[in-house]
């Protein structure tokens, strides 16, 4: 995949091993559906320039968001987060039982993209979406055991024991994989408006520490 950097086109897999860009601390390398040219990648300095190009996209709102909460939790480092742990597990635990209910109810593959979409975006009227807007999955492919994340995200992957073992992605909305914990770090943003899958993530396999949805 071709990535656009400044006023440069490369491939995604150079940049991602060119030293220049790697020492970045806040570097952001976006892609998916929503963006300004179909099939390229984008990638930035920091997030301060994310958003200031995300602006002019249809992503813009949801990324600006996603950038404040971003902000605030960096703020908040060191803060003890048992309790938002536990609410966050407590919902987790519930969006995995409506999944299982909905996949035998309706015949589809459990962790397939037919159900991702019916749980999600192509969810019955009447019964409204189970959760928004993202899978992991920590095998390529789409393999392996799978976690659901609501908004607004999860601050420590290490509560599902997903902490640097996320390879592949389903995503209805925008979702920022980030290195550190507390959505810190360089990040991999997938934008799917409607909708984007991403069965590897390249260099950035097993890498997600924290991830931020919207």
């Amino acid at each position: 995949m071709k990535v656009v950097y400044g006023r440069k086109r490369i491939e995604l897999a150079a940049l991602e091993t060119d030293p220049d860009f790697t020492v970045l601390p806040e570097a952001v390398v976006a892609l998916g559906s929503g963006l300004p040219e179909k099939g390229l990648a984008f990638a930035f300095r920091d997030w301060k320039e994310f958003v200031k190009f995300a602006a002019k996209t249809d992503a813009g709102e949801k990324v600006a968001n996603m950038d404040e909460r971003r902000r605030k939790m960096r703020k908040r480092s060191g803060e003890d987060l048992t309790g938002l742990a536990e609410r966050i597990k407590r919902r987790t635990e519930r969006i995995r039982f409506d999944l299982g209910e909905l996949a035998a109810r309706t015949g589809l593959a459990p962790d397939s993209k037919e159900l991702f979409l019916r749980a999600t975006a192509k969810a019955d009227p009447l019964e409204g979406p189970i959760f928004d807007p993202a899978m992991l999955f920590n095998g390529l492919g789409f393999t392996g055991p799978a976690l659901p994340v609501s908004y607004p995200g999860i601050p420590d992957l290490g509560w599902f024991s997903m902490n640097n073992v996320v390879s592949s992605v389903r995503v209805v909305g925008i979702l920022g994989l980030f290195n550190r914990t507390g959505w810190g770090g360089a990040s991999r943003v997938i934008v799917g408006l409607p909708y984007a899958q991403v069965a590897t993530l390249g260099a950035f396999n097993n890498v997600a520490s924290s991830v931020l949805v919207d």
